[in-house]
Formats: structure tokens, C-alpha cells, sequence
């Protein structure tokens, strides 16, 4: 199939229509657009054991008896965590409360990085812009947001318990998965 000027949605209704799931591996085009990743710190070279996923579930396990959040990052401890969030909705003042309570629960203990990525559908009750309210929550820490990562495309696959390497500099930025 080539894309003989039809638009995306006439791409999809046609491969939907014949049957062809792998229809999006035409659209290419996606990954040519800049970069957005973002950092309020300096140039990143990080390794470790990857973490993470939808922060509007993650939240919601906190403390509780599906949170063996503890005892995989102490198993981990030697190679460090790279966090990351898919922020899907939350607000700005929701996400800054639940960033709090994953530090003050010990989830960042033996961090080396947190990726934030865009967020779907943002909003603030008070104004507040994300990317403050992420270096007012998490300085201390080394974070890049806007990360390509969750429900905004283009979208890297994160592989939980994985070791990587992500290296960030304000020109480019790169995600590594390591054996």
C-alpha cells in the first residue's frame, strides 16, 4: 500500500476496512518531528532499571497490598531506577500532590531519573503551568518531561524491569534498552 495522497483517516478507514492491522507501521512521518523533551537541569547521561506507567493508576496503589514498590527498588538498588509517568489527565495541582506522596511513600529512593511524558489533556484549576510544578515537586532529582512516552504520539514502549540508558542534551535525546 502507498500513500497516494489519501489522507490518514482515509488510510485507516481503508486498512480497517481490508483488514490491515499494521497499516500505522506506513506512518512514518511521526517520528520526524522535533523534539520536545524537556530539563530543568543539565545534560543527562543516566542508566538503570526502568519503572513506571500510567500515573493516574500508579497513584491509586499507593500503600496498599498491590504496592511492592519498596522491594523492587531495593532489589535494584546497585543499578539505580529511571522513573517514568504517562500523564493521561491529571491536573497540574493533582499531579504535584501525587509526585509528593510517591516521594514521601520512599518510591524515589535510589532514583537516577525521572521521564515525565506529555501530557493528553491538560488543565489547572489555578493557572499553574506542568513544567514548574514539576521542578517545584521533584528538583532535587535529575527529570526530563515531555518525554515521548503514554498517550501522546510519538510513544517509546517502556519495558518495565529493563535496564537503559537515556542520554538528554538540549539537541537531541535518546533511549536505550541495554542487556
Amino acid at each position: 500500500v502507498k500513500n497516494l495522497g489519501q489522507t490518514r483517516i482515509e488510510i485507516v478507514n481503508w486498512a480497517m476496512t481490508n483488514k490491515k492491522a499494521n497499516i500505522f507501521m506506513l506512518d512514518d512521518d511521526i517520528f520526524d518531528l522535533d523534539n520536545e523533551w524537556n530539563s530543568y537541569g543539565d545534560d543527562i547521561n543516566e542508566e538503570g532499571i526502568l519503572l513506571g506507567g500510567c500515573i493516574e493508576s500508579l497513584k491509586d496503589i499507593i500503600g496498599t497490598k498491590f504496592d511492592n514498590t519498596l522491594e523492587f527498588i531495593e532489589k535494584h538498588k546497585e543499578e539505580g531506577v529511571i522513573w517514568y509517568f504517562d500523564v493521561f489527565s491529571l491536573s497540574v495541582e493533582d499531579l504535584y500532590r501525587t509526585l509528593l506522596q510517591f516521594k514521601n511513600a520512599g518510591w524515589f529512593k535510589y532514583t537516577k531519573l525521572i521521564l515525565i511524558g506529555k501530557v493528553k489533556y491538560p488543565n489547572s484549576f489555578m493557572e499553574l503551568a506542568y513544567d514548574e510544578t514539576i521542578k517545584k515537586a521533584l528538583g532535587e532529582y535529575k527529570v526530563i518531561y515531555k518525554f515521548d512516552i503514554g498517550h501522546v504520539k510519538p510513544s517509546i514502549t517502556m519495558i518495565n524491569g529493563f535496564k537503559v540508558r537515556v542520554i538528554y542534551n538540549k539537541k537531541e535525546g535518546s533511549l536505550e534498552y541495554l542487556k
